[in-house]
């Protein structure tokens, strides 16, 4: 198999104008055979029908560990077989918490991480041919709100040239903070990305302020309503790149094909 290269697939697909993450169904039943079968072939079946569109696909890891290590093998088929039908689109992984987990076994192009239990577990991650997608302000908490206060004057000046402003308070909220981390502690060969909610706009603005124009953001929760999507496309964008929507998984074929050509209007517009 050839070696895959993350940041490379990301920005190919950008290039054929793929701006969205796929989420995988997960499967409920609680038989494994049954699992490994039917949730496989609808997935596979799902991959074919979108692998025109699809700039990343989704799959979470906890859902097939709760079914032991038949669902682990599973996984572990499913993305060999992703592999095949669509051979350029890369695999993420949600709730994988161990790098030799997610990219030796598996074998996957990019993880999800919680950058809350520190910053410093993304140098684990980081691998010049792989991923990693930090949650910023991926969901409406108090907690993601929360000041964080500046360490130095070097911070200040940061995100007073970033945000084009003349001053700048002493905090910023913590999603603030955590973007400003991802782009100082991890490769800058656009291996990191950001993951957002589709809908806080002037925060999905912002964070694209101090980030920059290299950095992939994954928005998720995204609207049903157009206007509200073009808003999300709008407010994360940069140049001709850049932005992810992940489909939500109630998503028909035929809603996917429409985000994909409404994506690509206002994307190059």
């Amino acid at each position: 198999m050839s070696v895959r290269n993350f940041p490379y697939l990301v920005r190919r697909g950008w290039g054929l104008g793929k701006f969205i993450c796929i989420e995988l169904d997960e499967g409920n039943s609680s038989n494994e055979s049954c699992y490994l079968v039917d949730v496989k072939a609808k997935n596979l079946e799902k991959v074919e029908a979108t692998k025109n569109f699809a700039c990343l696909y989704k799959l979470n890891v906890m859902s097939f560990l709760k079914h032991g290590k038949e669902g682990l093998s599973a996984l572990y088929s499913l993305i060999e077989d992703i592999k095949c039908l669509a051979p350029n689109i890369p695999i993420i992984l949600e709730d994988c918490n161990s790098p030799e987990t997610a990219f030796d076994y598996f074998k996957a192009d990019a993880v999800i991480v919680n950058p809350y239990p520190g910053i410093e577990m993304l140098t684990h991650f980081t691998r010049d041919d792989k991923g990693v997608f930090v949650i910023c302000r991926a969901f409406d908490g108090k907690f993601q709100e929360t000041d964080v206060r500046l360490f130095n004057e070097e911070q200040r000046l940061f995100f007073e040239g970033r945000l084009e402003r003349e001053e700048w308070p002493c905090v910023v909220p913590a999603y603030d903070y955590v973007a400003h981390s991802v782009i100082n502690s991890c490769n800058p060969k656009m291996n990191c990305g950001l993951v957002m909610n589709a809908r806080n706009h002037n925060d999905l603005t912002r964070v694209r302020l101090i980030v920059g124009g290299e950095m992939p953001i994954l928005a998720t929760n995204i609207s049903k309503n157009e206007s509200e999507i073009i808003r999300t496309i709008l407010a994360g964008k940069s140049r001709s790149q850049g932005i992810i929507l992940m489909a939500r998984r109630d998503m028909s074929l035929d809603e996917i094909e429409d985000l994909h050509f409404l994506i690509n209007f206002h994307v190059y517009s």
